[in-house]
């Protein structure tokens, strides 16, 4: 379990230097969510025995009002799971099932996409997207548009 945790906050950075946002706060349930503006990781925790029916405005933690999650792990009484389950998102909304005495980390899983127009009349497109393949590293980079029908990827790492 350990290793695990620790593979996961150095795969995303997001989880020692991004900004912490409370989703919801019930008893015996939160949720919140760690993001930087390139990548988004939500923490779920269900301390109750039973498992519990939720809906968590994900909107809040820069997740787009459409959008998948994917589970990086999920922790019960027995022990854990890296399932990589992913969890629909609609109109911003996360609507799942937690089950009890259950903590999960989910994961924005789709890219996104923001436009940046200047002056000029260029876009640059800022793209992030998460692969589920290559040993699941995320993937950053920028796509520069000028104009002229060409396009221009860089490698903007992490």
């Amino acid at each position: 379990f350990h290793r695990e945790m620790i593979r996961i906050r150095k795969e995303h950075p997001v989880l020692r230097y991004g900004s912490t946002r409370f989703l919801t706060m019930e008893e015996q349930f939160i949720s919140y969510g760690r993001f930087d503006g390139r990548e988004t990781i939500l923490v779920l925790m269900n301390n109750a025995q039973e498992e519990r029916k939720v809906e968590i405005p994900v909107w809040m933690a820069e997740v787009p009002e459409e959008a998948e999650l994917e589970c990086l792990m999920e922790t019960s009484e027995t022990g854990y799971s890296t399932n990589n389950d992913r969890y629909p998102v609609r109109n911003g909304i996360l609507s799942l099932t937690v089950p009890g005495v259950c903590g999960m980390v989910l994961h924005l899983f789709l890219y996104w996409v923001r436009c940046i127009l200047s002056r000029q009349n260029h876009a640059s497109i800022l793209v992030k997207m998460t692969l589920n393949c290559l040993k699941r590293y995320p993937c950053y980079g920028m796509i520069e548009h000028n104009g002229s029908g060409q396009e221009k990827w860089e490698n903007t790492g992490r």
